[in-house]
C-alpha cells in the first residue's frame, strides 16, 4: 500500500477549505475561543465574551456544513454560495449579541437543542427533494463511520503528542504546565478532526455503492452487540410492566427514562441495519425488525401512565415536557413504520429536526410551557390555602401541612432557579429582587419568600418523620479570608468536622502553636481553648447559634463577618475567632454543631 505524500496531504487540505471555507474558519475561531479558556488564569472576568464565542461556534459548525452540502445538492453558483455563507455568518454574529452574560439553566438546554437540530439537518439537508431511501442510507453511513474514524485518528495522535511531550519533560527537564496538555486536546478536537471528517464528507449524494457492500464490522456490531442489549432491557421493561400489573400498582416515574432509552437505542440499531433487514440470511435480525416496533405499543401506555403520574402531582417541568413531546414522537413513528410500506427512515431526523428547533423557543416551547404549568400550580396552592386575595399573596397565621410547605418550597426553588425571581413579582407587594442580592444558591431566596408568607420553607430531600433540622450559616468568601491581624501574634486556620449527637461527649482535639489545644465537646457543644500552664478560655456555641438564628435563615450564605466574630479573653491570652462557616444540628433536645471554620488569632500577654 502506497502512503501519501506530503504534496497529496496538503492538496487534500486545500481542497477541503476551498469546499468549506465558513465550518473550517467557524472551528478555527471556536478552538481559539476553548484555548482561551483553557489558559492557566484563574480570573473570570470577561469569560462570558469566550464562552459564548464557542457557544456559537459549536452551533455554527454544523449549521454552516448543512448549508454547504445543500448549496452543493442545489448545485448553487459560487456567487450565490458566497451569499449565503455572509448571510450565515452575519447570522452568526448576531445570535452571538443575543446571547446573555451571564448564562443560566435555559441557555444550555437551548443550546443543546440547536446543537441537536442542526446536527440532524446534515443527515437530511441533501435529500430535502430527494426520496432515495438507499441513498439517504448510505450518505448517512458513511457520514457516521468517518465521524468514528476521525474521532479514533484524533484520539490516537492526541496521545502520540501527549507522550511525546511527556517523554520532553521528565527527558530534558523541560517544564510543561499541566493546561497545555488541555489545550492540545482542543486543537486536536476542534482544528485535525474538524479537517480530518471534513474530508471525507461524501460529494455524490447519488449511492454508486451496492448492499453487497454492507460494512461487515456494522453488522457485527449491531447483531452482536447492539439488538442483544436492546432485547435484554425489552425482557426487564415486560417483566416491570407484568409486576405492575399483578400489584396493580402505578409505575415509577423513573421508567419513562428507561422505555425512551430503549426506544432509541432500538430505532437507531434498526436504521443501522436497515438496507439488509429483509435480504439477509441472519434470522435473528429479519425477526428483530419485523418485531420491534410491534413490541413498542404495550410500552408506549406504559410510558403514558407514568407521564400522567408525574405531571397530575408535580405538573410540567422541562424534562416532562421532553419526555411528553418524545412520547408522541414515538407513537407517531411506531404508527408510521407499522401503517405504511415506503418507510422513509428520512422521517426520523425530520421530525426531531423540527421537535428539537420548535421546542426551544415560542409559547409552546418547553420553557414557556414549564413556567406557565409552575406559576399555575403555585397561584392553585395559594388559593386552596385561601393565602391569595386580590392576586396578592397574604401571610398566613394558620398552621400549614409538612406536605403544601414542601410542595410550595420546591415550586419557588424551580421558579427561581429555571426562571427568575421576577416572574413571581406579580403574586407580592413586596419587591422580590433584593431577596435574590448577593446569594450563591437560589434555596435563600426560596426561604425568604416562605417566610413572607408565614411559612417555614422545606427542601426535596426533607420527609415529614425527619427528627432533626439542619442549620448552616457562612459568610462570604472574599470577607471571611481578609483577616486583619494587627495586634496578634499569630493566625490559626481552624477546619474541623464534629462527632454527631450519638458521640455525646466525645472531644475533638487540634494542637497549634505555644501547645495550644482547642478542645470541642459534644455534650456541652463548647469550645474549650487549653494553653500549656496557661488558664483555659471556653465559648458555648449555642449563643453564636441564637445569635445568627434570631437574625438569619436557616440556610445563609451572605452572613456579615461581625455576626460571625467572637472575643475571648483572660489575664494571659487573647483571642478573636472569626468563623466563615458554622453547621449545626437541632433535634427535639438540643441543638449539636457538626462543622466549623474559622480563623483564630492569637494574643499572647505578657
Amino acid at each position: 500500500m502506497k502512503l501519501p505524500s506530503v504534496k497529496n496531504l496538503f492538496l487534500r487540505i486545500s481542497e477541503t477549505f476551498l469546499r468549506f471555507p465558513l465550518p473550517v474558519f467557524v472551528a478555527f475561531i471556536g478552538t481559539l475561543a476553548a484555548l482561551v479558556l483553557a489558559t492557566e488564569s484563574k480570573s473570570t472576568e470577561g469569560a462570558y465574551i469566550f464562552i459564548n464565542l464557542l457557544h456559537t461556534c459549536m452551533l455554527g459548525l454544523s449549521l454552516t456544513i448543512a448549508a454547504t452540502l445543500f448549496a452543493e445538492q442545489k448545485q448553487l453558483s459560487k456567487s450565490y454560495r458566497f451569499g449565503i455563507d455572509i448571510l450565515l455568518l452575519l447570522l452568526l454574529v448576531a445570535y452571538y449579541f443575543y446571547l446573555p452574560v451571564e448564562p443560566s439553566k435555559i441557555y444550555y438546554i437551548r443550546a443543546v437543542l440547536l446543537f441537536i437540530a442542526f446536527h440532524l439537518l446534515v443527515s437530511f439537508v441533501p435529500f430535502i427533494r430527494k426520496d432515495s431511501t438507499i441513498d439517504f442510507w448510505q450518505f448517512n453511513k458513511n457520514i457516521f463511520l468517518r465521524f468514528l474514524t476521525s474521532g479514533l485518528y484524533s484520539g490516537v495522535l492526541f496521545v502520540g503528542l501527549f507522550l511525546a511531550l511527556q517523554a520532553i519533560s521528565n527527558l530534558f527537564n523541560i517544564p510543561i504546565k499541566e493546561f497545555r496538555y488541555l489545550q492540545l486536546w482542543i486543537v486536536m478536537a476542534g482544528i485535525f478532526n474538524t479537517i480530518f471528517f471534513l474530508a471525507g464528507v461524501p460529494k455524490e449524494y447519488n449511492s454508486t455503492e451496492s448492499l453487497d457492500e454492507y460494512p461487515k464490522g456494522l453488522k457485527i456490531f449491531t447483531q452482536y452487540v447492539l439488538i442483544p442489549l436492546v432485547t435484554i432491557y425489552l425482557i426487564i421493561l415486560y417483566a416491570y410492566m407484568l409486576k405492575i400489573m399483578i400489584q396493580w400498582e402505578l409505575p415509577k416515574g423513573w421508567v419513562s427514562y428507561l422505555v425512551l432509552g430503549f426506544s432509541t437505542a432500538g430505532i437507531f440499531s434498526l436504521l443501522l441495519v436497515y438496507p439488509i433487514q429483509d435480504t439477509t440470511n441472519d434470522k435473528w435480525i429479519r425477526v428483530y425488525s419485523k418485531w420491534f416496533y410491534r413490541a413498542l405499543f404495550p410500552l408506549i401506555v406504559l410510558l403514558f401512565v407514568a407521564i400522567e403520574k408525574r405531571i397530575i402531582t408535580y405538573g410540567i417541568t422541562e424534562n416532562r415536557y421532553f419526555i411528553i413531546l418524545l412520547s408522541f414522537w414515538l407513537t407517531g413513528i411506531t404508527i408510521y413504520m407499522l401503517a405504511t410500506r415506503l418507510k422513509k427512515i428520512k422521517m426520523i431526523p425530520v421530525s426531531l429536526f423540527f421537535i428539537a428547533t420548535l421546542s426551544s423557543f415560542g409559547p409552546w416551547g418547553a420553557f414557556s410551557v414549564s413556567l406557565r404549568s409552575q406559576l399555575n400550580r403555585f397561584e392553585q396552592e395559594m388559593i386552596k390555602l385561601d393565602m391569595l386575595k386580590n392576586g396578592k399573596v397574604e401571610k398566613t397565621e394558620k398552621k400549614i401541612s409538612f406536605e403544601d410547605e414542601k410542595l410550595i418550597s420546591t415550586t419557588l426553588d424551580y421558579i427561581i432557579e429555571m426562571h427568575g425571581i421576577k416572574n413571581l413579582q406579580p403574586y407580592f407587594t413586596q419587591i422580590l429582587d433584593t431577596l435574590n442580592k448577593n446569594q450563591r444558591h437560589v434555596y435563600a431566596a426560596s426561604q425568604k419568600i416562605m417566610n413572607l408568607m408565614g411559612l417555614t420553607y422545606v427542601d426535596k430531600w426533607s420527609v415529614k418523620t425527619t427528627p432533626k433540622e439542619l442549620y448552616s450559616y457562612r459568610t462570604t468568601f472574599v470577607q471571611s479570608r481578609c483577616v486583619p491581624v494587627n495586634g496578634f501574634d499569630y493566625l490559626i486556620e481552624y477546619n474541623k468536622s464534629y462527632p454527631s449527637s450519638q458521640d455525646h461527649g466525645t472531644d475533638v482535639q487540634f494542637t497549634g502553636p505555644d501547645s495550644l489545644k482547642i478542645i470541642y465537646n459534644s455534650e456541652t457543644n463548647s469550645l474549650k481553648f487549653d494553653f500549656l500552664n496557661q488558664p483555659e478560655l471556653s465559648y458555648p456555641l449555642d449563643s453564636l447559634f441564637n445569635k445568627l438564628q434570631s437574625k438569619y435563615l436557616q440556610d445563609e450564605y451572605s452572613a456579615l463577618p461581625a455576626d460571625m466574630q467572637i472575643l475571648l479573653e483572660n489575664d494571659k491570652t487573647k483571642l478573636q475567632i472569626n468563623f466563615s462557616s458554622f453547621n449545626l444540628t437541632r433535634d427535639s433536645t438540643k441543638v449539636y454543631t457538626t462543622a466549623v471554620t474559622a480563623d483564630i488569632l492569637v494574643k499572647m500577654k505578657k
